[in-house]
């Protein structure tokens, strides 16, 4: 071998040594079944939305709760490890909703809220609670399941009258107390079995009235259902809302100082302010849109109306929102 000039010893440079390969995991397939579980129930969204099939969308969902959650460990035994898995769990999930829909059909089960066959009246509690002395009020009202509406009584006698639905296992707790003019009153719902509600028959209906003459806190947590809640004619120095799911319509005073506290759940809300009523509004958001309805200007992260800064009558707004569409109409 001759001799290379630039290297006389004929020494081979050092090679570093190949770092060791660690074999790739197999990546496994991304599943389909939580897509298109949201894809179907955004077409029954759209289908209901647009009167197509009529029928309570938010009772569907809670009738069929049990079915999410074989969904979901379905998907965690096969729809997680192979494509086909994925599609295998998707197919058996429209086949127990389908099969579901077809028992409760043949059952005499509608998803307008009503069992046709079999549900008997509710058992209805009266609610009735003297104004007594109270010229201030803490009132605290957290519903469940089914229909709620909550408006001004035409009575200056009575804090809280009205009725609830109780449904089969629900426990309906009351409380009434206070001294020197300043009352408490909670109302709520505790443990109840999974219900088949028939709201035509009084099941799961809550439908109260307050009093106009009471200066007052108000809570209110709505449960599963269609809330209805009209605060017209009533004198508010707080009102605090926890929507659940469902649908609430929510209308404000006409007149009065006072802040509003809203946390949405999942569904549409809709908040009306009356003529007349300034109001300053912030709404964080969640998943979904805030939709403004009037003469509102965006003035440091709020969105405020045109008279708000002198105005008598006022009213200011915090929005936490959930999932769904908020609707703020002045």
């Amino acid at each position: 071998m001759e001799p290379n000039p630039m290297n006389p010893q004929n020494t081979m440079p050092p090679t570093s040594p190949t770092p060791p390969t660690t074999p790739e995991r197999p990546r496994r397939p991304r599943s389909v079944v939580g897509p298109a579980i949201l894809i179907l129930l955004g077409l029954a969204f759209l289908v209901n939305n647009f009167g197509i099939l009529d029928f309570n969308i938010w009772e569907m969902m809670w009738r069929l709760w049990p079915v999410w959650l074989i969904a979901v460990g379905l998907d965690m035994i096969i729809g997680r490890r192979t494509s086909w898995g994925s599609w295998l769990v998707l197919g058996l999930i429209i086949t127990i909703i389908g099969g579901a829909v077809w028992f409760g059909d043949n059952l005499g089960i509608n998803f307008n809220g009503q069992w046709d066959t079999t549900a008997g009246p509710a058992e209805i509690i009266n609610v009735s609670e003297d104004v007594k002395d109270a010229k201030r009020a803490t009132v605290q009202i957290h519903s469940s399941v089914g229909e709620f509406r909550l408006s001004a009584s035409s009575s200056s006698d009575k804090l809280v009258e009205g009725t609830v639905g109780k449904l089969a296992g629900e426990r309906i707790s009351k409380d009434y107390y206070g001294s020197n003019g300043d009352m408490t009153f909670i109302l709520q719902s505790g443990g109840f079995n999974i219900p088949n509600i028939n709201t035509r028959r009084g099941q799961g209906v809550w439908d109260l009235k307050l009093a106009k003459n009471v200066s007052m806190d108000l809570k209110v947590g709505t449960g599963v259902g269609e809330s209805n809640i009209d605060l017209t004619g009533l004198i508010l120095n707080r009102f605090e809302v926890e929507t659940g799911v469902g649908e609430v319509n929510l209308t404000l005073p006409a007149t009065g100082k006072f802040d509003v506290k809203m946390k949405t759940g999942i569904g549409e809300t809709t908040l009306r302010i009356p003529d007349g009523m300034e109001a300053k509004i912030r709404a964080s958001k969640g998943i979904g849109s805030t939709k403004y309805n009037g003469m509102f200007s965006l003035r440091d992260g709020y969105y405020v109306t045109p008279g708000y800064d002198n105005a008598q009558n006022r009213v200011d707004v915090e929005i936490s929102g959930g999932i769904g569409e908020i609707e703020i109409n002045h």
